[in-house]
């Protein structure tokens, strides 16, 4: 019979209040807020990573091809280049390769009645996925090609519709500077709204056909300004950007759009940074807390060791007893912290009570994201962290003579 584990659990378990019992379950609580903290903040911040991501690659897909420029500007229009032959179907049958669509943009001024706006017209062909901008569409329809010249439809953000107070089936006048001096413009009708959440795109980028941006460049019809290619698999995307470099031909280079925007991809690797800080100092507060539990166990049984050691107890069998305190203390914290924790997101992800400045971090709420792999390393993690940081105070039992111990009041 292990003696050691049957003295824990009677502690443990009897159903008379003590001091030890107290201890016992304030630790209990105190390690089930600290995990709780540490799986709310690793939902909360991976759900977060991967919401804006996913915008921003919706938006623009993973990775660009475009004409070699060494100081392009993300705002600025592209150098266009011929669509060679070939070159998109090696792209399209690259390894990794989901998708593939020509892009060009083009400033322009968008009028109504007495309203202007400045845009950048992201110019789209009929090749363009719309199933990964349905996301942000919140009202009205993608634009139709069926006109053999060029679609006269337009897509603009709510941001700049609410601006110009337009509404889906409205008319507009569009107009371009071609050349150095020739004001051209054109009249569209609105057939979308969509909204990322994303400022930078809100207030810049509205989608119009390709053909029609060919026609104010004064570009042939064979001329874009890149292609956007997704990818099946985020965690290949340098793997599968390299694979397509090697294959295009002088004066194309393919750059991940985590590059091209480098601004939101650091601030979200901050985030990330600070997700682990906040991880570890929570499981620091939590070993802390269990640390400090059991010297007071340790105090307060101490009597009982000396009663224990005058009986012919090793101090070995009696450091199990505070171990297996350790253990139960460590698992029930930690059950607790996953119940309070994963409910919380779940909750969250259910109602979204956590509400967001859209404007400052790109969502209006707080989104989840449960990786259940780094969810178990978190609770294993912890767990393992907490039993083997209590064994050097379950040391202090060898300290205890057994005169002393039952001499102490």
């Amino acid at each position: 019979m292990n003696w050691s584990a049957y003295i824990a659990k009677k502690i443990i378990t009897a159903p008379k209040q003590s001091f030890s019992k107290f201890i016992i379950r304030l630790s209990v609580a105190a390690t089930g807020v600290s995990v709780a903290a540490m799986l709310v903040t690793l939902c909360l911040v991976n759900g977060f990573q991967a919401t804006v991501s996913q915008k921003v690659f919706s938006f623009w897909g993973h990775i660009h091809i475009q004409a070699y420029s060494p100081s392009h500007a993300i705002m600025a229009e592209e150098e266009p280049f011929d669509v060679l032959p070939g070159v998109e179907e090696k792209v399209i049958r690259t390894e990794g390769v989901k998708h593939v669509q020509p892009f060009a943009t083009k400033s322009a001024i968008i009028k109504k009645d007495e309203t202007f706006n400045g845009v950048v017209l992201k110019g789209i062909d009929n090749k363009f996925d719309w199933g990964n901008f349905q996301t942000f569409m919140a009202s009205g329809k993608g634009i139709d090609f069926r006109d053999s010249l060029y679609s006269r439809e337009l897509v603009m953000s709510q941001k700049m519709s609410d601006d110009l107070k337009v509404t889906v089936g409205d008319s507009l006048l569009v107009y371009f500077l071609r050349g150095e001096s020739n004001i051209q413009y054109r009249k569209v009708k609105l057939a979308g709204i969509y909204k990322t959440g994303i400022e930078e795109y809100d207030n810049n980028f509205a989608l119009a056909d390709i053909r029609l941006l060919r026609r104010m460049n004064l570009w042939d019809s064979a001329q874009i300004g890149g292609y956007e290619v997704w990818i099946n698999n985020l965690n290949e995307l340098d793997i599968v950007n390299s694979r397509i470099f090697k294959q295009l031909p002088d004066g194309l280079n393919s750059l991940t759009i985590r590059k091209q925007y480098p601004n939101i991809f650091d601030w979200l690797d901050v985030q990330h940074k600070t997700k682990w800080i906040v991880i570890c100092i929570m499981a620091i507060v939590a070993v802390i807390n269990l640390i400090t539990c059991l010297l007071i166990l340790v105090l307060e049984r101490t009597r009982m060791v000396g009663l224990l050691q005058s009986l012919g107890a090793g101090n070995t069998s009696i450091q199990k007893i505070f171990l297996w305190y350790a253990t139960y203390i460590s698992v029930a914290g930690v059950a607790l912290g996953c119940l309070l924790g994963l409910g919380i997101c779940w909750a969250e992800n259910q109602f979204h009570f956590l509400r967001m400045d859209e404007a400052t971090y790109y969502v209006s709420y707080a989104p989840v994201a449960f990786n259940w792999l780094q969810i178990g390393a978190v609770i294993v993690g912890t767990i393992l962290v907490c039993f083997f940081s209590l064994i050097l105070p379950s040391f202090l039992v060898s300290k205890i003579t057994p005169v002393k111990a039952l001499r102490f009041q």
